[in-house]
Order: structure tokens, then C-alpha cells, then sequence
């Protein structure tokens, strides 16, 4: 395992080799790399890699949204989500399930 003084000078695409070794792009490599990733709930860690962190891990789930069920992503999320909820705060977009705000909601009054 890595030291706290040794994880505060990688980014996260370092961080991932040192700690995993292989690429995030099947479901048991996401979920093994969410697991391993409880290292960075240590005090003395960055902000800044913690989030950079989970941002690789959302990014590599979105990109298999052409190959995976939309309950593996759902999942996945779910897991990454509960992993990171204490230590960094998640910002969703809400959801507008009405197709007339959806509609309206981009556009600026006018006066």
C-alpha cells in the first residue's frame, strides 16, 4: 500500500496505476478499484485528489453505458456514490420528468 505522503504527489490517473494496475472498463474492475479507493478516506488526503478520484471512476461508468444494462450503471453509481458520500459532496442535476418545464426550463423571461 501507498503512503499518505505518497499518494499527495500523484493525480489520479497515477494513483489508479499504483494502487490497481489495470483499466476501469468492466464492471468487477470498476467495483475492486471502489473498494480500493477506501485509502483515500485517510486524514491528511486532498480534497482535490479525492474528487479527481471519484470523477475518473463516474467517467469510466459512463463510458460503458453502450456495452452495460442501465441496472449495472444504476449499480455502479450506487456503489461509487456510497463510497465517496462522506467525504466529498456529490452535485447532481435534478431530474424534471415533465416534459413541459423540460421544455421551457432553458429558456430566459424576456424584460
Amino acid at each position: 500500500m501507498l503512503s499518505i505522503e505518497e499518494i499527495k504527489d500523484l493525480d489520479e490517473k497515477e494513483l489508479l496505476e499504483k494502487l490497481y494496475g489495470k483499466k476501469l472498463d468492466t464492471k468487477n474492475n470498476i467495483l475492486e478499484y471502489i473498494e480500493i479507493s477506501k485509502i483515500l478516506k485517510q486524514d491528511g488526503i486532498q480534497k482535490e485528489i479525492i474528487e479527481n478520484t471519484y470523477d475518473l471512476i463516474n467517467e469510466s461508468i459512463d463510458k460503458m453505458k453502450s456495452k452495460v444494462k442501465p441496472n449495472t450503471i444504476m449499480f455502479l453509481q450506487n456503489k461509487l456514490k456510497d463510497q465517496f458520500r462522506k467525504v466529498i459532496i456529490i452535485k447532481q442535476e435534478p431530474k424534471i420528468d415533465n416534459t413541459f418545464i423540460r421544455f421551457f426550463r432553458p429558456s430566459k423571461p424576456r424584460g
